[in-house]
């Protein structure tokens, strides 16, 4: 062995040796970056950016949820008891005061606990220094998000509260009774508690024959939401539901499903006030899913609506069938023929 060899390998085992005799702490220092303080800070920045959340997430559905029918009772109950002691059942139940009364808009609003907020993981980025949590706070602030504490910090998590004016209520057939039973109720009491009734958007699921049979629900839709412009028609997965409860579980804080509106899959049904009929419309971006048997069940479907937009003079309005995509889901991983978004009745065999 030469003694350039001799030297070469001497050094070798004398830094393994050091590596050895090291804690255990300075060999995992030792695989962080130790120059990421020394970074620019507009790449740090790009660095802490990248690690949020998108800035756009979509149309997202929020479920509404009537799991409080004793809360429900108590306003009744209250209700009544405010009637009786003024003598007039009628004023203190429909109106709140003179003004109300003559008002053409009533301002509803939903308790807190009827729309389950979206849950996101990426809390972390807030406990790692004071650059990376200021970030994460303006993404906050401009998302009108916030930050719900856990213990430890890092299962903390951000949550997405439902904003009527952007996102999209969605309401089972089972559960429409409720949902407008919770609006009249709202609006009657006089300390309100959660989000005003601007509501622009609604989505339905289920039952193609219980939503027809039921024509008499959308006169309250109509009634209580006048600002309401999109009506979605909600298809779910095979293999996967809407359903508002969820078993998954973490650290004892269950964690709900967030659902996005993905591609169309019919022709979207659009109101024409001076016609008084709706009329299909093709969209310029058609997917793979799109089935014609949808777009004539849709009309079919339309035809239930046109009593209730006459009555109340409702000017913009449209029906859109959509497939409910899983925040977590990529657009690739869905199926290309349409068939896992079947619900039942609402479609037919293409002739």
């Amino acid at each position: 062995m030469s003694a350039a060899n001799r030297r070469k390998r001497e050094t070798s085992d004398a830094r393994n040796q050091r590596t050895q005799d090291a804690p255990a702490s300075e060999q995992n220092v030792s695989r962080t970056f130790h120059s990421f303080s020394r970074l620019p800070p507009e790449l740090r920045a790009k660095v802490w950016r990248y690690a949020l959340p998108p800035s756009d997430l979509g149309l997202m559905l929020y479920e509404y949820k009537p799991d409080h029918r004793d809360l429900m009772l108590y306003y009744l109950s209250r209700l009544a008891a405010e009637a009786r002691n003024n003598n007039d059942v009628a004023t203190n139940i429909t109106h709140e005061t003179d003004e109300d009364a003559n008002c053409d808009h009533w301002i509803v609003k939903f308790r807190k606990d009827c729309i389950y907020c979206l849950h996101f993981e990426q809390a972390d980025l807030a406990f790692v220094n004071r650059e990376a949590r200021s970030l994460i706070l303006a993404w906050t602030r401009n998302q009108y998000c916030f930050i719900r504490s856990r213990k430890p910090p890092r299962r903390s998590v951000l949550c997405r509260p439902f904003i009527p004016t952007r996102d999209i209520l969605l309401v089972g057939a089972l559960d429409w009774s409720d949902c407008m039973c919770e609006i009249e109720i709202r609006r009657s009491v006089a300390q309100r508690l959660g989000t005003p009734s601007d509501i622009r958007h609604i989505a339905i699921h289920g039952d193609y024959k219980l939503w027809c049979q039921r024509s008499h629900w959308y006169n309250n839709l109509f009634c209580f939401c006048r600002d309401i412009k999109i009506l979605y028609v909600v298809f779910a997965p095979s293999g996967f539901t809407l359903s508002r409860h969820d078993t998954r579980r973490e650290s004892r804080h269950v964690r709900y499903r967030r659902w996005q509106v993905g591609p169309q899959l019919a022709d979207a049904c659009v109101w024409d006030p001076d016609s008084r009929r709706f009329a299909s419309r093709t969209e310029s971006d058609t997917s793979s899913l799109h089935r014609p048997s949808l777009s004539k069940r849709l009309l079919e479907f339309s035809e239930f609506l046109i009593e209730s937009l006459v009555q109340y003079s409702i000017k913009a309005f449209e029906i859109r069938a959509v497939a409910a995509v899983a925040l977590m889901d990529r657009p690739a991983d869905m199926s290309a023929n349409g068939s896992k978004y079947y619900s039942e009745g609402w479609f037919e065999e293409d002739g």
